[in-house]
């Protein structure tokens, strides 16, 4: 049997768990917020997504997606409209505990890019975005290379060809 492929595998999402990539805490914001004042928190914080809450329970989430297409579609009267008339709801969710590619697998399922991640009471507890995972893979990827690149091996091979 050729297991020749099984070394490009990455293990990460196997290895980690939702806790150790999702930001927290997740930026929030109440249903009655207008899309003006959340698009400005969105801004503030650099997020791409706020979670709406209730009793500190994920209600809603809305992305910048949701805001464009809203704006799009009635121009800036849209901006006075509340976050509860545009959220995405129910929420998708995953406790912190799952392996990331359970969460990885579910964002794929459903097209997301945003999961909100609740304890096991279902109350909020961070946010796992697909560009979090992205800029994390790729700065263990180069930074890898780096060590590579910089191991006494390489440098031996780097000096032989001189």
């Amino acid at each position: 049997m050729d297991v020749s492929g099984l070394e490009r595998i990455d293990s990460f999402p196997y290895r980690h768990r939702v806790a150790d990539v999702m930001r927290a805490p997740a930026v929030t914001a109440p249903p009655a917020m207008t899309l003006a004042e959340g698009a400005r928190r969105m801004n503030e914080a650099g997020v791409s997504s706020l979670v709406v809450t209730a009793d500190g329970r994920p209600v809603g989430i809305v992305t910048e997606r949701d805001l464009l297409r809203r704006i799009a579609e009635r121009g800036g009267e849209a901006l006075s409209l509340s976050l509860s008339a545009i959220m995405s709801s129910p929420v998708e969710a995953v406790p912190p505990d799952v392996f990331v590619y359970v969460a990885l697998a579910r964002m794929a399922r459903r097209g997301l890019r945003h999961l909100a991640v609740v304890d096991h009471d279902g109350r909020l507890a961070g946010v796992l975005t697909a560009s979090a995972l992205l800029r994390q893979r790729a700065g263990r990827a180069s930074s890898r290379r780096w060590r590579a690149a910089c191991s006494p091996r390489a440098r031996r091979r780097a000096r032989s060809r001189r």
